[in-house]
């Protein structure tokens, strides 16, 4: 009955540690820009980012995911053309995938890093919001050994999809919280 406890007590303690960490509020960075969103009636259109890293068609997919972001959302409306309230604008800076681990034939394991530039504009064409955000994630491909001793292979396919995914749904928090922190006062200092 003791071991129970003990382990009931180390589970209960690792998931508040979880729990705490995960759980932090977000600390606005110097110089940041924030955004003066209106609730209701806010419109935003996402036009087609821009590529400059050699993976090929990586813009739509960001794009396409950036938009149903905002849809699930569901605090503005998305509008196809401009003008709009609120326009984001995205480029893919830096497509990298490089080999992390290596057997004596192939390469075991992948990192993946993407990085986009994201840019919100107002209504005048003005920056209000600009941030640099990449993430990467490690793979193995379905030529490593590693597949052998129960490891899951993914296709890079699917691996951009989600580094992608995972990318815009950070993106978006970050925007919806610039709204929530906004301040008439510091957006006008921002300004000067």
């Amino acid at each position: 009955m003791m071991y129970l406890s003990n382990k009931l007590s180390l589970l209960i303690c690792s998931l508040a540690i979880i729990f705490l960490s995960c759980g932090c509020n977000h600390i606005p960075q110097k110089n940041t820009i924030v955004i003066p969103f209106t609730r209701g009636g806010t419109s935003i259109s996402v036009p087609l980012f821009t590529n400059e890293s050699h993976q090929y068609g990586l813009e739509e997919i960001f794009t396409n995911l950036f938009i149903k972001e905002f849809v699930y959302d569901g605090r503005f409306q998305i509008v196809n053309t401009q003008p709009s309230d609120i326009i984001v604008k995205g480029r893919v800076l830096i497509y990298e995938k490089s080999p992390v681990s290596y057997n004596k034939y192939n390469i075991d394991r992948y990192r993946l890093f993407i990085q986009i530039e994201m840019i919100v504009l107002n209504h005048s064409n003005e920056i209000i919001w600009k941030k640099v955000i990449g993430d990467f994630v490690d793979f193995i491909p379905s030529s490593s050994t590693l597949i052998t001793k129960g490891f899951v292979a993914k296709e890079e396919d699917t691996v951009i999809h989600e580094l992608c995914q995972r990318i815009c749904s950070q993106a978006v928090a970050e925007i919806i919280l610039a709204n929530r922190n906004y301040s008439p006062q510091r957006h006008e200092d921002t300004k000067s």
